[in-house]
């Protein structure tokens, strides 16, 4: 993975969805600790980050597993995928805990790191003596490779169903969401089935029963469920001439039920213990699976946030030169391709140093802000302005020839010039005149429009020292 195709995630908006998960979180390079959230701290019994901070992480784990941290670590910095891992821990009072671990690499502080999401099943682990044969399962094993696709329910989903199938352990299966007043299949094999709603005054049947009780359902035949005034809903059309039965699982945030994983077998009391604890397995990687696909989600798009601020100059409206260098790159190859021509335009705000020592930088802002107003408000769509520089700004007009160029100049000019009626001083440009062509590449247009702004500036200083 190159280095630029990472996730930046020590901004302060990242580390506050951190923060708010229910889910522990910590950032490491080099076996150093360089962040840890509320929840993983709350796990481990530290007090605050700063106990943690650049020590080492393996002292969090337990030594037998030593080898398999380091392991870990290493596949993932060569941008290998590894299963979710079941690890023994210690907390900082010395207690033992089961965690399961997956880990990512991202960039922290502009240096790669390791990101890593915490999941404590010490009480899993400790009631079900059988799970660790469960984790050995070749499904469960596979999970993690399923975590990077771009639906991860979908993915999931699919995967569990076909193993179950093939292996008789389940004849359907689906996963559904709980939101407020609805509950909504987000997966199922059946497609008449995925994305039915079910909703609570009108549908309140096997999963609103669930998701109001917030406990696991076993129902020799679900057919026969009747609760109060929770009634079996029929999902799939047509009948079923056998019993089937249903075992429901709950996923909860906090003390909600956010989702719901259903696995049903023709015939009557058809699963075993075993089916059991296989599904609570399952039903704990789904949830992995759909915390870390939420994380992922939020962290694409704080990404897109950031990439949209940093397209757009927060003081004067027009593009950031970050967003230049990009689109430039791209619109040149488009220039030799189409053997088309564009005129570039470098201009900067005359003694702009001394407005901003004379009346303040406050007024200097206010006179960034007009004139990349006037400079937007004159262009075609089909142009672009930039700010450059401090006080510089650059134009781009694509297929736009040096007589029309100056008459938008001259037109811009008296512009600038009616702002001496509000500031009380005069405000002027500089620039130079540019061609970006097939022949003539974007670099050397730009310094030679650099050159001439600065000779223009020039022969105005010394009309100024007269």
């Amino acid at each position: 993975m190159e280095r630029e195709n990472l996730q930046e995630v020590n901004k302060r908006e990242f580390l506050s969805l951190f923060d708010s998960m229910n889910v522990g979180i910590h950032i490491h390079r080099e076996g150093k600790i360089l962040y840890a959230n509320p929840h993983i701290l709350k796990l481990y019994k530290v007090k605050s980050l700063e106990e943690v901070k650049n020590k080492s992480v393996i002292n969090f784990v337990d030594t037998e597993y030593h080898e398999v941290f380091n392991t870990n670590v290493k596949s993932v910095m060569k941008d290998k995928l590894i299963p979710p891992v079941l690890e023994k821990t210690k907390d900082a009072q010395g207690n033992t805990l089961w965690v399961e671990v997956n880990v990512n690499k991202v960039l922290f502080d502009g240096q790669v790191a390791i990101l890593s999401v915490v999941r404590d099943v010490t009480k899993m682990v400790e009631k079900e003596k059988i799970l660790s044969h469960v984790y050995n399962l070749e499904l469960i094993k596979g999970m993690a490779a399923l975590f990077k696709k771009e639906n991860v329910l979908e993915s999931i989903g699919t995967k569990t169903y076909e193993y179950c199938k093939n292996n008789g352990i389940a004849d359907y299966i689906y996963i559904a969401s709980v939101k407020e007043n609805e509950i909504v299949i987000e997966w199922s094999e059946h497609i008449d089935v995925t994305k039915k709603v079910l909703n609570k005054n009108r549908d309140k049947g096997v999963l609103w029963y669930i998701a109001d009780t917030q406990k696991e359902l076993y129902l020799p035949n679900v057919f026969d469920f009747e609760m109060g005034d929770y009634k079996r809903v029929s999902l799939y059309n047509g009948a079923l001439d056998t019993p089937l039965s249903y075992f429901g699982i709950p996923i909860k945030e906090g003390n909600k039920v956010k989702m719901i994983v259903s696995f049903l077998k023709k015939g009557y009391g058809a699963f075993s213990e075993m089916d059991f604890t296989f599904f609570k397995a399952l039903a704990a990687q789904i949830e992995v699976a759909s915390e870390f696909d939420a994380i992922m989600k939020e962290l694409k798009r704080e990404r897109e946030k950031f990439r949209d601020l940093a397209m757009e100059d927060a003081l004067t409206g027009v593009y950031t030169r970050h967003f230049f260098n990009e689109w430039i790159r791209n619109y040149y190859e488009i220039i030799k391709r189409k053997n088309e021509y564009a005129s570039i335009v470098m201009m900067d705000i005359n003694h702009f140093k001394k407005i901003n020592d004379t009346y303040g930088h406050l007024v200097g802002d206010e006179v960034l802000k007009r004139v990349g107003k006037i400079l937007k408000q004159s262009l075609r769509k089909m142009d672009l302005v930039v700010r450059y520089g401090g006080d510089e700004f650059l134009m781009v007009f694509p297929q736009t020839a040096a007589k029309r160029v100056n008459i938008i100049l001259e037109r811009i000019q008296s512009k600038i010039s009616h702002l001496k009626r509000d500031f009380g001083f005069e405000v002027t440009l500089s620039y130079g005149i540019s061609y970006i062509s097939s022949e003539i590449d974007y670099k050397r247009a730009l310094k030679s429009a650099d050159e001439k702004m600065y000779a223009m500036k020039a022969g105005l200083s010394k009309e100024d020292n007269g």
